[in-house]
């Protein structure tokens, strides 16, 4: 306990509030607290409940590789290069962890270790099953307007002279056409994404999301409504995507199977004296001699139990009665209580089970949840939730209705949906993993006893050994002077942080970060670098953005590439500048513009020799004639009524009773 002046005087004994929650013994450690079992007993998983023999004692539980019993049922797993097999004891041999499986691209094992191989976008399964051949867009359907050139995996449109790419990189427009990027100013009115076009601007939207019929609105798409999901049993629509989750009573397993959760192994679900777990749920039981109370958990003895009334017809007292029920109960006088009460007085609340007006309805709540006696309402036990405590508790909570958060941060944010404790690795205990066991313990929640021949042997005094001062941090080391490390560091003095890709107590946890990222020696999380983004840092920022976290937008013109980590523009052929927004000078062509036409003028992209718009011949020495217009008059007047039009733009030149480009609307319209 701490005196205002923040002055820590004395250890608190957690030990002395619910013997701490342990089941057996309770030992108080500074600062914290550790539950211990009887030598014949072992500490579950929750680290306060003492469970029997390990079940993979006999015969390793048909196991093949490795067997965990921990959680109180048996938990098979595989060595590294192995998966477990679809009985969920066996394990074959997982191919893709030699040689790729021998894919080209993607190997995924099946169920049985067989690989599977797939390839990434823009290629193609081979016949041969394992190689990907590159995907010709171009060859297919040209997704290109004008021009289209096939790239390893992806393709590039190009345009015709005297035009060029649009910002979506696939249209081409002529540059004398006086195009404004609707795009610019407020996204075009687009919720996602804007494609500014010859047309005007054209809205779409990231992937689980669709376009409403306003065409500028983007509208989540509910994938639990069709087959879209995997889920085995529930499906969780939420923005751009969806999440599975169980059934109250399962746990999920892999992100989309669900599996039972064995209720009793964490403090006998709450039942004071038997628990047998049932699929997907549990129920309490006595032992001889008592009968089960009518809140489902608790036991009475026989010989206390409430002994059943003969049921009888008569009523004692003056009418009227209403709402008036035969019951199986001594004869009373029945009176108008409020709702939730009952009794000759009408001062005692609804018994278990029932509540509301006469008690007359029966409580919904499911997983051991009590019912208030006047609503109804439901109060969930620890690690439920949900307005009947139909729901298990949503990942990073615990608690009664789940309404705590888990501590942050725990070893792999595993936290006990009872308690919030992390789950600790071996030789570690606490709320946040970062005690190290107490002398004379060791292994998963210290549940182990060290057994040692002489005192004192096992592990020397905190702060000397050998009555030498030990030289490391918070003075903790071991019988040769060792330093036992905090999480994130190793070394004789604890000095250095953990080798890469190493992490947490002990640096016994293995990560990986992606694209140059590194991972926090003590939590294990990435931080990723410009330019990439995701929990593991393996994935590219999204075409039109850069930066640290991919927070920045790009502002790339006429179809100029953005890099992902600077922002700067990398521009077509034909284009130059900060943001590839001007057109090779006159003379000057190809990539930066840094060729020179051999004759001018010619076109900024290809180099070839090309007259401007109105002009042609040999030296671009004559007019369009009538009837042809646009660059080197290649192009044909489409005008209505037959009248000529402008040799440089194409825009008609009307009779006096007509209007517009193509003088198709009459005058005074």
């Amino acid at each position: 306990m701490c005196n205002p002046a923040t002055l820590c005087v004395s250890d608190w004994n957690e030990c002395s509030r619910d013997n701490g929650g342990c089941s057996h013994q309770c030992l108080n450690t500074p600062g914290s607290f550790l539950c211990t079992c009887p030598d014949n007993l072992q500490l579950g998983r929750d680290g306060r409940r003492c469970v029997g023999a390990s079940q993979c004692l006999n015969n390793n539980a048909g196991c093949a590789h490795i067997c965990d019993d921990s959680s109180g049922t048996v938990e098979c797993r595989c060595h590294l290069g192995y998966t477990l097999g679809a009985d969920g004891r066996s394990c074959q041999r997982n191919r893709c962890s030699q040689n790729n499986g021998g894919c080209q691209h993607v190997c995924t094992p099946r169920d049985d270790g067989r690989p599977s191989c797939s390839c990434h976008d823009g290629y193609r399964l081979g016949d041969d099953g394992t190689s990907c051949e590159d995907i010709d867009e171009c060859a297919e359907q040209s997704p290109c307007n004008q021009r289209c050139t096939n790239t390893a995996g992806s393709f590039v449109c190009h345009c015709l002279p005297d035009h060029q790419l649009a910002s979506d990189a696939r249209t081409c427009f002529s540059v004398y056409t006086v195009l404004v990027d609707k795009c610019l100013h407020g996204n075009g009115g687009c919720d996602h994404m804007c494609t500014s076009t010859d047309e005007g601007r054209r809205c779409s939207c990231h992937p689980g999301y669709r376009l409403a019929a306003d065409g500028l609105t983007c509208q989540d798409v509910d994938e639990c409504l069709g087959e879209a999901h995997r889920c085995e049993h529930q499906c969780d629509n939420i923005p751009g995507s969806y999440r599975c989750s169980c059934r109250v009573g399962y746990i999920l397993l892999d992100g989309q199977r669900c599996q039972d959760m064995d209720e009793c192994s964490v403090q006998k679900g709450g039942c004071e004296q038997d628990c047998l777990n049932t699929e997907g749920s549990y129920r309490c039981s006595c032992q001889p001699g008592f009968q089960l109370d009518v809140d489902q958990r608790s036991c009475l003895k026989i010989s206390d139990a409430p002994a059943a009334q003969p049921l009888t017809n008569s009523v004692q007292g003056d009418g009227p009665f209403p709402a008036l029920r035969t019951l199986g109960a001594p004869p009373q006088t029945i009176e108008d209580c409020k709702p939730g009460f009952m009794g000759p007085e009408c001062d005692l609340p609804c018994s278990a089970g029932t509540y509301g007006d006469g008690c007359n309805q029966l409580c919904t709540c499911l997983n051991g949840g009590t019912c208030h006696h006047v609503t109804g309402e439901c109060s969930c036990p620890a690690g439920v939730s949900g307005e009947r405590c139909e729901d298990g508790c949503p990942a990073g909570y615990f608690g009664p209705s789940c309404s705590e958060r888990c501590p942050v941060p725990c070893p792999g944010n595993r936290c006990n949906k009872v308690s919030g404790y992390c789950e600790c690795p071996p030789g570690y205990f606490g709320k946040q993993c970062y005690q190290i066991c107490p002398q004379g313990t060791y292994g998963v929640n210290c549940q182990s006893k060290c057994t040692c021949h002489k005192p004192n042997t096992y592990r020397c005094n905190a702060e000397r050994f050998r009555r030498r001062r030990c030289r490391c941090p918070g003075g903790v080391c071991n019988k040769d002077g060792r330093c036992i490390c905090p999480p994130g560091f190793r070394g004789r003095r604890c000095r250095s942080p953990c080798r890469r890709n190493r992490y947490g107590p002990n640096c016994m946890f293995r990560g990986r970060c992606w694209n140059g990222a590194r991972i926090d020696h003590v939590t294990g999380t990435c931080s990723c670098a410009a330019g990439f983004y995701g929990k593991l840092c393996k994935t590219k920022c999204p075409h039109g953005y850069h930066g640290k976290h991919c927070a920045e937008v790009c502002w790339c013109y006429n179809g100029g590439s953005c890099d992902p980590v600077s922002g700067q523009c990398s521009c077509p052929p034909g284009y130059m500048g900060h943001l590839c927004q001007d057109v090779c000078p006159q003379g000057t062509f190809g990539q930066g513009c840094r060729q020179r036409c051999a004759r001018a003028p010619c076109d900024p992209v290809s180099g070839r020799f090309a007259c401007p718009a109105g002009r042609a011949g040999v030296s671009c020495e004559s007019p369009c004639p009538e009837g042809r217009y646009g660059p080197g008059c290649s192009r044909r007047c489409r005008c209505a009524d037959g009248s000529s039009c402008d040799p440089v733009t194409g825009i008609c030149d009307c009779a006096p009773d007509w209007l517009g480009n193509r003088c198709r609307r009459p005058n005074g319209e």
